[in-house]
């Protein structure tokens, strides 16, 4: 499996766009659950 670090194809930038976007979402839940949490206690 060889990738060319230069020319990246579309489905690879889709798929990295999805992958932060869903990081920074996955981020995001963390830090509100957290703040539920601190309110509720």
């Amino acid at each position: 499996m060889q990738s060319s670090v230069g020319g990246s194809s579309v489905a690879e930038r889709n798929l990295d766009r999805i992958t932060v976007v869903v990081g920074l979402l996955w981020f995001a839940c963390i830090i509100v659950l957290g703040i539920l949490m601190k309110v509720k206690n």
